[in-house]
């Protein structure tokens, strides 16, 4: 689409570009016959001209006109043409929710006031049975006296069937959003927007998703099997009643919810204690035993809180120094899944920390980027949100109208931002981009060779140093030969997150144990480090779980078991991830290992480095693989599982259940193929694995028997 700046449409000067999406672009414009500024959101043509988009337009334009309410954002014209499809609307100068949140999380008072608000625009729409089914931080508009507007109806559904704007095209709404009957085919009701307000009551109030840090489709799951996190494992200071609220208005099943958005906010009322209402008290019945406040280890997102951070000390020194030195040298953080990266930049990103790391406000302007789920960013929306970061964080009047004028651009290229830097390097600032998740960059194919040539360059030649955060290394994560061959890998020093050491170990535990003034008995503190491991993540679970578990027994050794089940609950999603990522050779090792492990104690088998060769000749890279990835651990010359509750989950991903139990003749049948049909009792043990891992259980058969193997992967359970 071409830019629209300048022109006039309908009466309409366009005058500044807001907003761009996959849709197409928000521009805000004058209004000359009426004398008012709007806002217009412009579909780009090859979409409007779709027939399943016509009929969502035209139903967002027949909702919103006939949802005439003081807090639902007004439509004041709308057409199509060979140019695209329009909506004119109330222009609000102050931006989005989202945008308030970018700056932390919102006061009480102020929220009770978004919630008034926004929860009389959706009763009204309720009461004309319209379902928004889209309620976010980005949804919600503020004029310039903070009042909050509810926009975007694109995905509402009318369910009295006069417009019915949801389609076949798959889940409709934003997934870290979703209610659970959103995305499972369930009834849409009113209730699905109370979940979405519970979620975004949430965000508001702790100034982070309940989901961080995972991936769309991971959020969906969580939304539908998941409960949202206590704000109180955030913030222990919050009211208990406020979290009831949120629990309620978040459960999985729409009829465990509020009846209305008004009885939630109701709810959220009486919990601040200032509600006129006789209502009554919130019943705790969805919460656990536990005292969720004197749980201090949270698992859900990353940590944010400097206090909260623990370790990495060698690794914050080597990215520093690179910093501080006088050629402001670039850095790559690559660690596994759940490792700390995001953390790690939110602690370096802290004004306070940066400062008494030496990078100081009036020297360095470090901005934090997310660009975890974008899978449909260009470098063009990349420079946007980098800009638009780098924006809240200097104060260069120059520089802002230089940032301010290259975001209205439909395209930016690399002597704009050139001189951008210059500027703000005249004024005696380094710009430090934390770009996180940086592999949806390197794998995403709208970024070529010349972007990453580009962004090397201003790395080199301008006052600019890159630190991002990966799975793997940046040049594996690369989309095509080409750009793996580009020199613009070489200007990052690799620092590689790894599982804590023991003394980081010791400094978790008791530094988070002090914070929810808990004090560990010998057993429970060896629970957490034998199920944690060194994972940051597994550590945090493995302290939850003891310390809930801590509160629903008195039987020490009842607590210890019921830790272990609440662990592999919390940590099975994890592991089965970590498991896809694993390849067939490095599972063949990490059975080996586990086989060799538990046989031990009774023949004597140790799981040498030389034993899992006469396995899998690849043991070696594996093994090196796999310790690096925090998956197995190295006790003098033997390998051992991290965690007992990855043993556990290994054992029963092994065993198939009884109704999927293959036949001992189709066992015996099987061995045969690979000449292991003597081997006594072989097709009884074989039957009771799932088929898919007969293979690997064949190959293990050579050094293992299958006797051991039942003893190691069928009977066993790790306590």
């Amino acid at each position: 689409m071409t830019d629209l700046i300048g022109k006039v449409i309908r009466d309409y000067e366009v005058q500044e570009k807001v907003g761009e999406g996959g849709f197409g672009s928000v521009y805000r414009a004058y209004h000359s016959s009426v004398n008012r500024e709007v806002a217009i959101k412009v579909i780009l043509p090859e979409r409007a001209s779709q027939k399943d988009f016509i009929k969502r337009f035209d139903a967002e334009a027949k909702l919103v006109a006939k949802l005439e309410h003081p807090h639902i954002v007004p439509l004041y014209d709308y057409w199509r043409d060979e140019e695209g499809a329009f909506l004119v609307m109330r222009w609000l100068s102050d931006g989005n929710v989202r945008e308030l949140l970018d700056r932390g999380p919102m006061k009480l008072e102020r929220l009770k006031l978004l919630l008034e608000q926004i929860g009389s625009a959706l009763t009204l729409a309720h009461e004309q049975q319209v379902v928004h089914r889209d309620i976010k931080p980005e949804n919600i508009l503020l004029d310039n006296s903070g009042n909050f507007y509810l926009t975007d109806f694109g995905i509402a559904k009318d369910l009295r069937g006069e417009i019915q704007a949801n389609t076949t095209m798959g889940i409709l709404g934003t997934p870290a959003y979703l209610s659970p009957e959103q995305s499972t085919e369930k009834k849409i009701t009113s209730k699905s927007d109370i979940y979405n307000v519970g979620v975004l009551l949430f965000e508001c109030l702790t100034g982070q998703h309940p989901f961080e840090g995972v991936d769309p489709i991971q959020q969906i799951l969580k939304h539908i099997s998941e409960p949202i996190p206590s704000i109180m494992e955030i913030n222990p200071d919050f009211p208990k009643e406020l979290d009831l609220v949120i629990q309620k208005a978040t459960a999985k099943e729409a009829k465990d919810r509020f009846k209305s958005i008004q009885e939630l906010v109701e709810g959220y009322k009486r919990a601040m204690g200032d509600s006129k209402d006789n209502l009554p008290p919130i019943k705790n019945s969805l919460r656990s035993k536990a005292p969720i406040s004197s749980t201090p280890f949270t698992f859900g997102n990353p940590i944010k809180t400097p206090e909260r951070f623990i370790g990495r000390k060698a690794e914050i020194r080597r990215i520093t120094s690179r910093l501080l030195s006088s050629a402001h040298e670039s850095t790559s953080i690559v660690g596994e899944r759940r490792i700390g990266k995001t953390s790690l930049l939110y602690y370096l990103s802290n004004p306070e920390v940066a400062t008494e790391l030496g990078l100081t406000e009036d020297k360095y302007c470090i901005a934090y980027i997310d660009f975890q789920g974008l899978l449909e960013i260009t470098p063009t929306k990349f420079w946007n949100r980098v800009l638009r970061q780098i924006q809240k964080k200097i104060k260069i009047e120059s520089s802002l109208k230089q940032i301010e004028q290259l975001r209205s651009q439909d395209s930016i290229d690399l002597f704009d931002l050139e001189d951008l830097f210059e500027t703000i390097s005249d004024a005696g600032l380094h710009v430090v981009l934390m770009l996180d998740e940086f592999e949806y960059v390197t794998q995403n194919t709208n970024f070529q060779v010349d972007f990453f040539s580009g962004l090397r360059a201003l790395a080199i030649h301008s006052n600019l140093s890159l630190i991002t955060s990966t799975r793997k290394q940046l040049v594996d994560l690369a989309h095509s030969e080409e750009i793996k061959g580009s020199p613009f890998f070489n200007i990052f020093a690799v620092v590689v997150l790894r599982s804590f050491a023991p003394e980081e170990i010791e400094e978790f535990i008791a530094r988070y144990t002090k914070l929810g003034e808990q004090n560990l008995s010998k057993k429970e503190i060896d629970f957490i480090e034998r199920y944690g491991g060194g994972s940051p993540i597994f550590l945090q679970i493995a302290g939850h779980s003891i310390l809930e578990s801590k509160y629903e027994n008195t039987n020490s050794k009842k607590q210890l078991y019921d830790a272990a089940e609440k662990f592999g609950e919390q940590a099975g999603q994890h592991f089965s991830y970590y498991w896809s990522q694993t390849s067939e050779n490095e599972k063949l090792t990490l059975l080996s290992v586990l086989a060799f492990s538990s046989s031990a104690k009774k023949k004597g088998q140790k799981s040498k480095l030389k034993n899992l060769i006469k396995i899998n000749s690849q043991a070696l890279i594996d093994t090196k693989s796999l310790h690096g990835r925090g998956l197995i651990v190295k006790h003098e010359e033997n390998f051992s599982i991290f965690s007992p509750g990855l043993e556990t989950w290994i054992k029963l991903e092994l065993s198939s259940s009884q109704e999927d139990e293959s036949s001992e003749i189709s066992a015996e049948e099987w061995l045969k193929t690979i000449g292991q049909a003597d081997s006594p009792g072989s097709e009884r043990v074989l039957s009771k694995f799932k088929s898919k891992y007969w293979p690997l259980i064949g190959k293990l058969s050579k050094e293992i028997s299958f006797e051991l193997m039942e003893k190691a992967f069928l009977n066993e359970i790790s306590d």
